[in-house]
């Protein structure tokens, strides 16, 4: 099966136009085509994609074979492309007819439409997100839903998650889904993306307009903070993930880096902080004080100070 396979024997057989075309945008070339690069911001479509190449003809030059693409956009090693499971409809079968992809998929409004209509019928549902910091309004504005996720790519996933969209200039560029904490033992994938989608950063808007920010490592205080409270925050597609096509985006910005109190929280931001500080005009990683254990996080320091505390520590950092 798919999930056994080598490098070599995975790049002759995978189709990595298919992939890319099921996507989203693209323009046709032969049997090629291009899309916009996922590695760095554009607007005119640069990036060739071949059946197991790529090249960026734009502004970063990136290019390399089929696996580099999954592996980059996805965050995942090369086993974990393979055991996601939804590669498997790219790989072609030597027996089965050529035929042509050409249905162009992007996660639709309508989709986002119904998972927020779901979550506002379900008042126990939102309960856990205003534990989380949201009031109703702010739940509205980031429009975050909730149910279980559509089955594109045949998913293994039955139990209802919160739907989390990604926006950028009005478009939704992906959508995070976080599983309901009543499941959290029978689905341990606690964070899942929308597949064939980049990992891309949420409230990208929020990092290309404004000049002063709080970088998280959840999607839901970087909501809450942004959408509640008006103060501007970002939240990578998961901490550990911080990709050098971004950097550019924080030039002369200033950056408060708060991610969790916890091994994963001090490394991720300390990987952050090395990436940007050379471009920023002001980098700093919070500290956390002796009042909090290793598993807190920036939810607990807003319920034991409240947001004008927030608000202090981020008007202080230059």
């Amino acid at each position: 099966g798919i999930g056994a396979m080598k490098k070599e024997d995975f790049k002759a057989k995978f189709d990595l136009v298919a992939y890319v075309k099921d996507g989203g945008d693209y323009t046709e070339r032969g049997d090629d085509c291009f899309i916009c690069c996922p590695f760095h911001h554009e607007t005119t479509p640069s990036c060739l994609i071949s059946k197991d190449r790529w090249y960026c003809f734009g502004g970063c030059g990136a290019g390399g074979d089929s696996i580099d693409f999954l592996m980059k956009t996805t965050g995942k090693s090369f086993t974990e492309v393979l055991s996601s499971g939804f590669e498997s409809k790219y790989v072609i079968d030597e027996n089965a007819p050529i035929h042509k992809s050409t249905k162009i998929r992007t996660i639709s409004p309508s989709l986002m439409s119904n998972y927020c209509a779901r979550l506002l019928r379900n008042p126990s549902k939102i309960e856990y997100l205003v534990n989380r910091g949201f009031d109703l309004e702010s739940i509205k504005l980031a429009r975050i839903g909730y149910g279980i996720p559509v089955d594109v790519h045949g998913w293994k996933f039955k139990h209802a998650r919160y739907a989390i969209p990604h926006f950028f200039e009005g478009k939704i560029v992906g959508v995070k889904y976080r599983i309901d904490p009543i499941f959290e033992k029978v689905e341990p994938e606690k964070y899942i993306s929308h597949p064939g989608v980049n990992g891309t950063i949420y409230n990208m808007d929020v990092l290309v307009n404004e000049q002063k920010l709080i970088y998280v490592g959840s999607q839901f205080d970087a909501a809450v903070l942004w959408y509640r409270y008006g103060i501007p925050a970002i939240c990578p597609p998961s901490e550990n993930i911080f990709r050098d096509e971004w950097i550019p985006l924080f030039v002369n910005k200033s950056v408060l880096i708060w991610l969790d109190n916890d091994e994963a929280g001090v490394n991720g931001a300390l990987k952050v902080y090395n990436k940007v500080k050379n471009v920023t005009k002001h980098a700093d990683i919070f500290t956390w004080g002796q009042e909090f254990g290793k598993k807190d996080d920036f939810t607990d320091y807003l319920k034991k100070y409240g947001i004008d505390e927030v608000k202090k520590v981020y008007d202080n950092h230059n």
